[in-house]
C-alpha cells in the first residue's frame, strides 16, 4: 500500500487497522492486502478490504467491507456503531444483509469509528437492477424478494437483552 492512495486509508492506517484485525480475531497475523473505495457512499464510506489472516478462528482469505462515516453526514443518521448493532439484530433474525463481523470506536486505528462486515455480490443501484434481464424475464421477482424481506423485518420483536443494545432507538408509540 502506498501512502494515501485511492483507497481511502494511509499506509500507517491499513497497518494499524491490521494489528486491531488481528487482535479482534485473535490472529497470529492480518494483512491487509488491498483497499479500494466502493461507490455511492453519500453519508457512509464503504470500503472494499481484501485481507489474509493466518491463524485464529478467522484464518484465511476474505473480502470485507469496512464501513465508517462520510465527512458529510445527516444529523438523523445512526452512526457507525448503531448501525453495526442494528445490522447484528437484522442478521440474527435472517434478514438478507450484510454479516457483522466486528465494530471500532478507538479513534487511533483509523481516525474515526468503523465497522468491518461481510461483503454481498452484486448491485445496488435501482436505475441499474431494473435493466437486469432476469428482472426483464420476471419483473415482480424483485418486488416478491423485497416484500418477503420488509415482512421479516416487521415480525422482529427485539428480546429484553437486544432492547438494551438498541437503546438509542425512539420507542414507537
Amino acid at each position: 500500500m502506498n501512502d494515501q492512495n485511492n483507497s481511502g486509508l494511509t499506509t500507517d492506517q491499513c497497518q494499524r487497522l491490521a494489528g486491531f484485525l488481528e487482535q479482534a480475531w485473535a490472529a497470529n497475523r492480518v494483512t491487509i492486502d488491498n483497499v479500494t473505495v466502493l461507490s455511492g457512499g453519500a453519508i457512509q464510506e464503504n470500503l472494499a478490504v481484501s485481507v489474509t489472516v493466518v491463524g485464529g478462528d478467522y484464518a484465511g482469505d476474505h473480502d470485507v467491507v469496512l464501513r465508517t462515516d462520510a465527512p458529510t453526514q445527516v444529523a438523523v443518521s445512526l452512526d457507525r456503531l448503531q448501525e453495526f448493532k442494528v445490522l447484528q439484530l437484522a442478521f440474527d433474525t435472517g434478514l438478507t444483509v450484510p454479516k457483522p463481523i466486528v465494530a471500532c470506536a478507538d479513534m487511533g486505528v483509523i481516525c474515526r469509528p468503523f465497522v468491518i462486515m461481510g461483503m454481498i455480490g452484486g448491485l445496488a443501484p435501482g436505475h441499474k437492477l431494473v435493466k437486469l434481464p432476469v428482472l426483464e424475464a420476471k419483473p415482480d421477482a424483485l418486488v416478491g424478494q423485497l416484500g418477503q424481506q420488509l415482512a421479516r423485518l416487521h415480525q422482529i420483536t427485539p428480546t429484553a437483552e437486544a432492547r438494551q443494545r438498541l437503546d438509542f432507538l425512539p420507542v414507537p408509540k
